[in-house]
């Protein structure tokens, strides 16, 4: 095996990125390998029966670095539209994270009260936080943090309790709670709500993952690297 500057261990965002960047840096000479016999680390397709598994990110945003760094990657994804909602504990379909229509204006004087003085209560605490209810509850207060199921939330997200979660990964973790905790936040969402109204803009789009499955599409970027002498061997268990 020749010698090389650098060995990039796997073949998925990652490892695609770091040869990209270290090519445009001037390095010359980069080997990816990879145990998995398709590009794309743990981003993959499974065919079972004439049907698709995908294990992974299966839709992306046009705008993110990845595809940036490789533009082919997205041109074989569908451009679909997107409405991003939930399933809330009233047993209907809302806006995520939060709809304040439905969940907070249309239960009443006595319950906006309620939640107002529950988040008063929690804002009054320091910001020690023990765990991820602690840090939820600081930013949504009780009554909000219960009401919108945000405990089942955790629990499916993470799989543990949120009082068996540690503060600090909630806090790399969760950081929308603390954003729309924030009266900044609705600020600028009535803003840019009243913003549309006035002058409606075109709906935001995603790309999802092509037909041919996910390894068609990092086999994009393996293609790229491998135009500018990038040494990629998948398949390598050695």
């Amino acid at each position: 095996m020749p010698n090389y500057d650098y060995l990039i261990l796997g073949c998925g965002v990652a490892g695609l990125c770091a040869a990209q960047m270290l090519r445009k840096q001037g390095s010359r000479s980069i080997l990816i390998i990879d145990q998995y016999s398709a590009p794309g680390g743990n981003q993959m397709s499974h065919d079972i029966n004439g049907y698709t598994f995908d294990i992974g990110a299966f839709y992306y945003w046009p705008s993110m670095p990845l595809f940036q760094m490789f533009p082919a990657m997205a041109a074989p994804c569908p451009r679909v539209d997107i409405s991003i909602e939930r399933i809330s504990p009233l047993g209907a379909v809302h806006s995520y994270p939060f709809s304040v229509g439905p969940e907070f204006i249309a239960r009443g004087p006595w319950y906006w009260l309620k939640a107002i003085s529950s988040l008063g209560r929690a804002r009054l605490n320091k910001r020690s936080f023990a765990t991820a209810e602690d840090y939820a509850v600081y930013w949504m207060g009780r009554c909000l943090y219960a009401d919108l199921g945000m405990a089942d939330y955790i629990t499916r997200f993470f799989d543990l309790p949120a009082d068996q979660i540690e503060a600090q990964f909630a806090i790399a973790r969760m950081q929308p709670v603390s954003r729309i905790g924030k009266i900044s936040y609705w600020v600028d969402k009535a803003m840019r709500s009243i913003k549309h109204a006035v002058r409606p803009s075109p709906s935001e789009h995603l790309l999802v993952r092509p037909e041919r499955g996910m390894a068609h599409m990092y086999g994009k970027a393996v293609t790229s690297l491998r135009h500018q002498d990038i040494d990629i061997a998948l398949g390598n268990r050695s």
